[in-house]
């Protein structure tokens, strides 16, 4: 059987051999793209281009697990936040996959579910026949990875691993799920130096170097350095997980390719009055809507703030108790340039400030009280976490890491 990819070098060959006319032109020029697009997705999610096929079916060692799973987890999530996706199969009987899902309430009525996801084509649904089977139905079909399904005159083909090869591998913080995400923020409220680690302990061999003199004045630091563990947090365990999409890293920043980003389930420590954010970012692209850091409750009547990107302008938006969102426009940004962002609210309502600096310059300043104590949703790295109705939010390039800091504690 004849791969994708073979097919594209058929195409490229006849058009060396045989291209007299503007007919023959034009579909080199296509295989020539098919061909640019197939190197650019083995690129982002780091294949090799030899050890995979494009086949017509889908199975164990199809790359759309990955892609469907994670899908499941942001799906899940929405409807409990105690639900909580473990593990996804192929189901061969029924030509789907089995998707486990763990209910984590504390609750006698509490125990497992498995939700299916049926594939057609290149887009696929999930179902249940239990408690999630009403939710699950209103969800719309979702599309699969344009790197893992294909169309070719009206057959479909999927990634997979050529067999003898091994199982493909991502960047994803679900994959090493550490038991630190499931202690309670109050740990870290008092000694700063009685739970917090040095970063050297979760960094493999691909890390780059982390000072920790300065995560000590953070309580939460994701720094995207660990290729095996993306979502891992460096100094208080409250880890991201993916939220959609395939995340990766270069061993030094979270690469995002429009489609993908990390969730941070919710945790008292982001509960603060006053805090500080600070990232650094990489933009490769523009668009309408790009959140970088995010606590974007849907809905009214509950606290959040908002760090992103409009058509290349950076904006900071904040909603305190029963308050509407007040929006704070910041400056353009440059395009494939670092720039480093940092937020600071500080003070209380009878002597309070917010500040915001770019790359060290303070570009706005005001005495505004926010109250902040209201805040239960989980947060989102780089897209909407909580899937709203305008969900097409998501960033495109790299961030170098994400900081931050409670200072309700000290």
């Amino acid at each position: 059987m004849k791969t994708k990819i073979s097919l594209w070098a058929s195409l490229l060959m006849t058009f060396v051999f045989f291209a007299c006319g503007d007919d023959s032109s034009s579909s080199a020029e296509n295989a020539v793209k098919k061909v640019s697009e197939e190197e650019r997705c083995a690129d982002i999610y780091g294949y090799d281009l030899n050890e995979v096929a494009w086949i017509p079916f889908y199975d164990e060692t199809s790359f759309i697990k990955k892609d469907i799973l994670n899908k499941a987890t942001s799906v899940t999530y929405s409807y409990a936040r105690n639900m909580e996706t473990r593990s996804i199969e192929y189901n061969e009987n029924a030509d789907n996959y089995k998707i486990l899902v763990m209910d984590l309430a504390n609750s006698p009525s509490a125990h497992n579910h498995f939700m299916s996801a049926d594939i057609d084509g290149c887009t696929y649904r999930f179902y249940e026949d239990e408690e999630l089977s009403s939710f699950l139905k209103e969800q719309p079909d979702f599309e699969i990875n344009s790197c893992f399904c294909s169309e070719e005159e009206g057959k479909f083909y999927y990634l997979n691993v050529k067999k003898g090869s091994d199982e493909p591998k991502f960047s994803s913080s679900s994959d090493k799920r550490s038991s630190s995400s499931t202690r309670s923020s109050s740990s870290y409220a008092g000694d700063s130096n009685s739970e917090k680690s040095s970063s050297s302990e979760y960094c493999s061999d691909s890390c780059e170097v982390v000072d920790d003199s300065v995560l000590k004045n953070y309580d939460v630091a994701y720094e995207f350095s660990d290729t095996s563990f993306l979502g891992k947090d460096f100094v208080g365990g409250y880890d991201a997980s993916v939220g959609e999409g395939f995340p990766q890293g270069d061993g030094s920043s979270l690469i995002l390719d429009g489609s993908s980003g990390l969730y941070v389930p919710f945790a008292d420590v982001f509960n603060a009055d006053e805090f500080v954010i600070e990232t650094k970012i990489y933009p490769t692209k523009f668009s309408k809507m790009q959140n970088i850091f995010v606590a974007e409750p849907p809905g009214s009547n509950v606290s959040g703030w908002i760090l992103r990107l409009e058509n290349g302008k950076l904006r900071f938006l904040i909603r305190g108790d029963s308050l509407s969102w007040q929006e704070i426009d910041l400056p353009e940004i440059t395009l494939n340039t670092w720039t480093t962002i940092r937020v600071e609210k500080k003070g209380s309502e009878l002597n309070s400030e917010m500040r915001i600096l770019v790359n060290g310059k303070v570009v706005h300043s005001d005495d505004s009280y926010y109250p902040m104590t209201n805040m239960k949703y989980k947060l989102g790295i780089g897209y909407d976490a909580v899937n709203q109705d305008y969900h097409d939010r998501y960033f495109i390039g790299k961030i170098d890491y994400i900081r931050f800091k409670n200072d309700d504690q000290d």
